[in-house]
């Protein structure tokens, strides 16, 4: 059952959240006989987004964490409090074609948003020193998401979600946090 608080200002934004995780189309097709061209990444690549992240959106808080890769996948999952309620479970994982992210969103009582029971693919389209951007939509027309070290302590999610037929930039700025476990405590 959907929750009466779905509708009002703050569904379009939601309803472009939820699409606006991405998938990117990845390389050429090799030819009859040839091998497909190796990843150029791996998930081991994207150590440095393992953490606990934390900010606000006005005053609402917002978090998100990572867990260190392993075996080929991160783990995440973000929260935003206050006046809205949203979770993501976020995991990316290495695939021939190199890292995908796959999420899900979600109202409290883990109703889900995305119809169907299908989670949100993204693929990773650019890798550098503290830099990550994904792709989503088949034909990547959901915009970039990317993720963003800021020094030893800062992590900005900068998305470009789709809103009333134009493209609206969203910037979360988090900042480490240490809690049990972190695997970067001193920031990375």
């Amino acid at each position: 059952m959907r929750t009466s608080g779905r509708r009002g200002p703050m569904s379009g934004l939601r309803r472009a959240l939820g699409l606006a995780v991405l998938v990117t189309a990845a390389g050429g097709v090799a030819g009859a006989g040839e091998a497909p061209p190796a990843a150029p990444w791996t998930v081991a690549d994207l150590a440095w987004l393992a953490g606990a992240w934390q900010g606000t959106v006005g005053e609402d808080p917002v978090e998100e964490l990572w867990s260190t890769p392993r075996d080929g996948t991160m783990v995440g999952a973000f929260r935003w409090l206050g006046s809205r309620t949203l979770y993501e479970i976020l995991l990316i994982e290495d695939t021939p074609e190199g890292p995908v992210m796959r999420l899900r969103h979600f109202d409290p009582g883990l109703e889900p948003w995305e119809d169907g029971g299908d989670a949100i693919v993204l693929r990773l389209v650019e890798l550098g020193d503290g830099l990550a951007t994904f792709r989503f939509g088949a034909s990547g027309e959901g915009g970039p998401l990317t993720f963003r070290r800021e020094g030893a302590r800062g992590l900005s999610i900068e998305l470009t979600l789709h809103q009333g037929g134009r493209a609206v930039p969203h910037t979360f700025r988090l900042a480490r946090t240490v809690v049990a476990g972190d695997p970067h405590p001193e920031g990375r």
